[in-house]
């Protein structure tokens, strides 16, 4: 994967979560959040 499109991404799942997943706080928001919503 491009680093671009990593970057893109991750600034594309703050828009829309709210959360930063590049910090640990946001990272660890998301995880528990995506475990949440589909637990497997």
């Amino acid at each position: 994967m491009h680093p671009n499109s990593v970057a893109y991404r991750l600034t594309r799942w703050q828009q829309l979560s709210g959360a930063d997943p590049r910090t640990f706080d946001g990272l660890a928001r998301s995880v528990i959040a995506c475990r949440l919503t589909c637990p497997v």
